[in-house]
Formats: C-alpha cells, structure tokens, sequence
C-alpha cells in the first residue's frame, strides 16, 4: 500500500493532498493497531483437535491429499478440454511467442457466461485449494518435485490464456525464494546475494513486459532509468483517486459489504439476492465510460485505499482500515495456526501484495470462502474421528 498509494500521494501535485495524506496515514495507523489486536485474539486460535485432524490426514491419509490436489490441477487441465480441445497447446511453445497477449475482456465475459467452466475454475478450484498447498508440505524436503507440481498450475494456466501477467510471474519467483530461504535448501547469504543482483535485472523486464504485452516495440532506455520509470508507473495510480469520490450511492455500498459477507454461500442458494459487485469495474467505467466486454474495454485499479475513498469517501477512507486488517489478519492468523499449512500462508502473503495494487475484493471472495470451506472439513473429519 506504501508503494501503490503512500509514495503517489507524496509525490504527485495532488488537489488537497494533505485531505489524502491524512487520510492515507490514519489508514495505515488503524490498520495495524486494529491489526495487533486481532492477531493476539484468543477467540481466534484453532484447536488442538482441529489441528490433530489436519495432522492425522497429512501423515496417515496422504492419498486423500493427492486425490484432492490431482483434482485442483484438473481445475487447470480443463480449461484445455473443454469447450474446445487444447491439449496439444502445451508443447506448441511458438503459439505462446505467435499469440502472447493478454485475454481481451470479451473473452472474459464468455468465460464468466459458461457455468460449467465458471464453477470448475472458480468454487471447485477454490475448495481443493489448501490440499494442493498440503501436497507442497509434503514435498517440501524435495525440492525439484517441490518447483515442478507448484509450477505446473501456472504453465497450464499460462498455455490456456497464451498469456502470463507480470505480477504472476513476480508472485512465482518470491513464492519460489521463499520456498527455498525457509527450507534452506541454499546457503541464505548467496540467495540473498542473487536475488539483490537478480532485482535488477527482473525490474527492467517487468517494465519492457508492459509493452511485450501489447505488441509495441520496447524503449531503448538504461537499466536504472526502467527501474525508475516502473517506479513512476507503479505509484500513479493516485491520479485517479478523485474519481473514487461519491462513486457508489449507498445500495451499492450495501451490496458489497453483503457480497463479501455471503461469499462462503454458493450463489445458487441465495436466489439471486445478493448480486455479485466489482467495485474495480465501477471505477473503471466512471473514467472511461465503457462497460465489462465493451469493445476497447480495459481495466483501471483502485487500490485498496481507492476502495476505501470509494466506500466512505477522502475523510473517512480510512474506516475501511478496519474491515480490510479484521479479514486479512484473520485469515492469515488461522492459516498460520496449522504448521502444514505454511506454504499456503506465504501464498496469501503473496496474494495480499499483488492484490492490495488492485483492490481487496479478490481476497474477499476467494480466500474467505477457502478458508470457511477447509474449517468445515475438519469439522466433518474430527467428528468422523470421534465416532470411530
């Protein structure tokens, strides 16, 4: 959030910057005060017998964590069957040169009007999750079979879109650094040497991928002076932020809180009552005047502080402080409470990082009901335990 928003707002001839900056530090202030409370929250420790039950299926019931991670990989082999066959895309490495580009949102529209395809990619990937994260625990003293089937996802999902965004990548590389700095599988000074000299190199891509991307020729520029222009690209996004103002009248801002809150419930057992909304799609269509799938249709990010603005106005943006630190900390204080779930905590770490640039909904919705769905299993298995 420092990079996205605290660095813009200082930087940039902002109109009533010190409305902002006020705002922007109150948000980082409630954030982690409300943060510290959560995370020494008694009422939020998981117990032992749930604990007991994740264990007893890690070391005694392992196929039932490869049977559901087989299943969380087919979530990305689908794609690539149906509605059209695919599969030989996988080892057509010149269609990825031939056709990189990201998906256009007309493409995305067909995929969100496709149940089928929706549900696969989306709940059921969703439930399978954490034992994924699981098989990687078990893998961890492995380090090739570790990289290969945590890469694996990724190239499906790579080879279906013919496409990969810069923060995926990033998101894969620390993922791996980290794998690889808490298991020590390296000494740690050379794989901190490395990686300060891989950053810069890895920066200067990441702003020549802007323009890989769409297909423009890149700027002949110095190393350094890429850093600095990704920089600048990175922490402009508070130029928009006066279109967050007055944005959402107060039944949209109703319907975000009870999407969120709903987001465990299957859409279908809601009747259509809650209506799913994107508060990242609104923003963009006050700016440019274009709808999702519109022809010329792109995407402008919020930020989590743009969402903040969006929901309680300059003012009283940071209010929204305390929603974002109860679901973030709270989920990650669970997650962190299962020491086989380590791997998937360095995930949502991640997630947080790259989302936070483009808002907080895609936590919300993917990672509560993750999180909902996984506690009730052990639920179910803990019980199943006793009755043996």
């Amino acid at each position: 959030m420092f990079i996205y928003s605290g660095i813009g707002i200082s930087i940039y001839p902002l109109q009533d910057k010190e409305t902002y900056l006020l705002s922007y530090v109150l948000f980082i202030v409630f954030f982690t005060i409300f943060g510290v409370v959560i995370c020494n929250s008694k009422y939020l420790n998981i117990s032992a017998e749930n604990k007991a039950a994740l264990s007893d299926i890690v070391n005694k019931q392992s196929w039932l964590v490869l049977m559901l991670s087989i299943i969380y990989i087919f979530t990305f082999i689908f794609p690539l069957i149906y509605p059209e066959n695919a599969l030989s895309n996988i080892f057509n490495f010149q269609n990825f040169a031939n056709d990189f580009s990201t998906i256009s949102f007309s493409e995305r529209v067909l995929i969100k009007n496709n149940s089928l395809l929706n549900f696969i990619i989306g709940p059921l990937r969703i439930l399978v999750t954490p034992f994924f994260y699981l098989l990687l625990f078990q893998l961890r003293y492995k380090p090739f079979r570790f990289i290969m089937i945590y890469s694996l996802p990724i190239y499906l999902k790579f080879v279906n879109n013919a496409y990969i965004s810069r923060n995926e990548i990033l998101f894969f590389l620390l993922f791996i650094f980290l794998y690889l700095w808490f298991q020590k599988i390296f000494d740690r000074k050379i794989l901190a040497l490395f990686s300060i000299i891989g950053i810069f190199f890895i920066l200067p891509f990441f702003y020549d991928f802007t323009f890989l991307r769409t297909g423009d020729n890149v700027i002949s520029e110095d190393k350094l002076d890429k850093i600095f222009l990704l920089l600048s690209e990175e922490t402009s996004y508070v130029n928009l932020l006066h279109f967050a103002e007055n944005s959402l009248d107060l039944k949209e801002k109703i319907n975000f809180f009870s999407y969120i809150l709903t987001s465990p419930i299957p859409n279908f057992l809601l009747f259509g009552l809650i209506k799913p909304i994107a508060l990242s799609e609104i923003f963009t269509h006050i700016i440019i005047g274009l709808n999702y799938g519109d022809l010329g249709y792109y995407l402008l990010l919020p930020t989590v502080f743009g969402e903040g603005i969006m929901l309680f106005g300059v003012s009283f943006s940071w209010i929204y402080s305390f929603v974002v630190s109860f679901f973030y900390l709270t989920i990650g204080k669970i997650i962190s409470d299962f020491k086989e779930l380590e791997f998937m905590l360095i995930a949502f770490v991640l997630d947080i990082f790259r989302q936070i640039r483009g808002g907080s909904q895609f936590i919300y919705t993917s990672w509560i009901p993750c999180l909902v769905y996984f506690i009730l299993f052990l639920i179910v298995v803990k019980r199943m335990n006793r009755v043996k």
